[in-house]
């Protein structure tokens, strides 16, 4: 469910003092600002998704229209003039009590229970890591060599994209996550988290470009991982938004697990950036001796998937634990998660890590898992405000599944697999319409999934 979110902006004017009456103006995040019929024609709206507007007007009477990004709102001297998908409305100023935005509810096709496959979309690829959608009708991934694709659904047309960076294709490193910016509907920003290398040692970094038709326009280098290593161990990595815009991407410890407890370097953590690349001024770590400014949280082993709860301001993320340990855990800033000083996991050779699996002043996940699924991607099935409750489904490698999880209260109340033994799943994504879509590997495909009859 990536990106799925809905930007409202207003242009405070300058307040008039000489209008009588008094237009409110009701944001998506309930935010009320009143204005004057005289200063109301200095607002201006820009609209990413699609909206409902609520105009309450002549002795309360409520119209509604839905409007997207290619909508327009517009005011004359005496008139509101809303162009929507379907139709237009037109109201006078003075009858106007309140205008009101809200955000369109996607269906959930999904009820809680197995998963089975619906279509293969595409088969025959090489490694398939990361999946995002660019509208209803066309999707965007990676593949791990350093591939970047776009897939009509309608049409059935596969193109590639060009102008990517240089990767490094090496071990679990390589072309990893595609994200679209929020605002993809304005900017056409793409981001992209990859492997770059040079000597024989290697980083994570994060870039982005203006997509134009199958090319990637622009494109510049965020951000990079320091320092570079050796070895083709725990790069991470996925990347989200929140509501102001502010990226989180995760890079693993690169195999070096006292990484996640040293803030000198990038690794083992959850990094924050501007969409830009700039450094936010209120990052945790932005004022510690020799920390690394871009860090969120320490302690994590390596994340393979997160996802933003936007009505909660929530980051989730799973990571891979060793040999068991895998872990479920909600993202908070400067918080640190432990790893490697406190595991449910051991070493691959049977040894232990620690004896400690909790440890005061650290966070404890939300759920661990042993042995281990190997978690990947990560996606939002459906949240139910009314009872705090989250439908959480994850991609696994080892565990060769789709691992779905009901989460009640920060506690997991009832789980599914789907799709046993049917391949290495490495993302699974809700789309713009509500479809759900996951990548494998082994057979190397993008699926779309249902309801199991």
């Amino acid at each position: 469910m990536k990106n799925v979110i809905l930007l409202l902006l207003l242009i405070i004017p300058i307040s008039s003092l000489f209008s009588q009456h008094k237009i409110q103006i009701i944001g998506i995040d309930a935010s009320v600002v009143e204005y004057s019929v005289n200063d109301i024609s200095n607002i201006s709206f820009n609209l990413s998704s699609i909206t409902i507007v609520k105009v309450n007007h002549s002795d309360n009477i409520e119209d509604e229209i839905e409007i997207n990004s290619d909508s327009e709102i517009t005011f004359t001297e005496d008139l509101a003039v809303f162009k929507g998908i379907e139709s237009t409305l037109e109201f006078s100023l003075e009858d106007i009590n309140s205008i009101k935005f809200e955000n369109t509810e996607i269906e959930n096709l999904y009820p809680f229970g197995e998963l089975d496959v619906d279509q293969i979309i595409v088969d025959n690829l090489d490694n398939p890591w990361s999946i995002d959608f660019i509208d209803d009708d066309n999707l965007i991934f990676t593949e791990k060599d350093g591939r970047l694709f776009r897939y009509n659904l309608i049409e059935g047309e596969l193109s590639q994209i060009q102008g990517l960076p240089n990767i490094a294709n090496t071990g679990q490193g390589g072309l990893l996550d595609v994200t679209l910016h929020p605002d993809f509907t304005e900017n056409s920003l793409v981001y992209l988290v990859y492997s770059v290398g040079e000597n024989q040692v290697f980083t994570t970094a994060v870039g982005r470009g203006t997509l134009v038709d199958n090319q990637l326009l622009n494109f510049e280098e965020l951000f990079r991982g320091d320092p570079l290593l050796s070895g083709g161990q725990h790069f991470g990595s996925r990347i989200i938004f929140d509501n102001n815009n502010k990226l989180y991407f995760a890079i693993g410890d690169r195999g070096r697990m006292d990484n996640a407890q040293d803030s000198t370097n990038h690794y083992g953590s959850v990094l924050r950036i501007n969409d830009d690349g700039s450094i936010p001024d209120d990052n945790p770590y932005l004022n510690a001796k020799d920390a690394k400014p871009e860090l969120y949280t320490m302690g994590n082993r390596n994340i393979q998937g997160m996802f933003y709860l936007d009505t909660k301001d929530e980051i989730w993320a799973i990571e891979h634990g060793p040999r068991g340990g895998d872990e479920l855990n909600l993202i908070k800033p400067g918080e640190n998660y432990a790893w490697p000083l406190a595991t449910f996991g051991i070493n691959y050779n049977g040894t232990p890590i620690t004896e400690q699996t909790s440890i005061p002043g650290y966070i404890d996940p939300i759920t661990y898992w042993v042995p281990s699924i190997a978690p990947c991607g990560m996606d939002l099935i459906n949240y139910d405000e009314s009872t705090n409750e989250l439908d959480i489904i994850i991609a696994t490698l080892a565990g060769t599944h789709l691992h779905r999880i009901k989460v009640k209260d920060y506690k997991v109340t009832e789980t599914v697999m789907s799709l046993e033994s049917y391949a290495r799943f490495r993302d699974v994504q809700l789309s713009t319409n509500g479809y759900l879509y996951a990548t494998t590997q082994n057979p190397g495909r993008i699926i779309r999934l249902k309801t199991k009859e």
